[in-house]
């Protein structure tokens, strides 16, 4: 149980792509800058006649290479305010936006449903006038069945009667 605890502890953690995000938002860039890295050759030259020592420095090579690099500026109270503030007045604008759509959306539904009513009360007025025609053939069909159901029983009946008397 102590163990599954600690696993559980350890899957919840925060990532770093989360610390990376909240050191942007606090000024933080990153970046790849390109270091050039230089190979030198050093040679000491001692003259005899004049006794002294001149060191030379000659260039042998160099070769660029990219550095991870993170400079961090931190935006002093105000600018995170203000910056905050920006993107508050850009949430607004947007809610303000969407509302918009919303409303007109409900008004065009609403709009085609009052268009729909009025078209379906004459299909409606169809279909009521077919259920009409239709509805006394399904019960003159079933009247005719019961009646034939009811046929047959008395007939068994009868049968039934004149065998038991003979």
């Amino acid at each position: 149980m102590y163990r599954l605890f600690i696993f559980l502890i350890t899957l919840s953690s925060c990532s770093a792509s989360y610390h990376l995000k909240k050191a942007q938002k606090k000024g933080a860039e990153f970046g790849t800058e390109i270091v050039y890295k230089y190979e030198t050759k050093t040679d000491t030259i001692i003259d005899t006649l004049t006794n002294t020592v001149e060191i030379r420095t000659t260039l042998l090579d160099s070769f660029p290479y990219e550095v991870k690099t993170i400079k961090y500026v931190p935006l002093s109270r105000q600018e995170r305010l203000k910056f905050k503030d920006s993107l508050r007045f850009e949430r607004k604008n947007n809610k303000l936006i969407l509302s918009a759509y919303k409303d007109s959306l409900k008004y065009s539904k609403q709009i085609t449903r009052l268009n729909n009513r009025k078209s379906n009360r004459s299909e409606k007025n169809a279909v009521k006038m077919e259920r009409a025609k239709r509805t006394p053939t399904i019960i003159l069909s079933f009247a005719i069945f019961g009646m034939i159901c009811f046929l047959i029983l008395i007939i068994k009946i009868f049968l039934y009667i004149r065998k038991n008397l003979i």
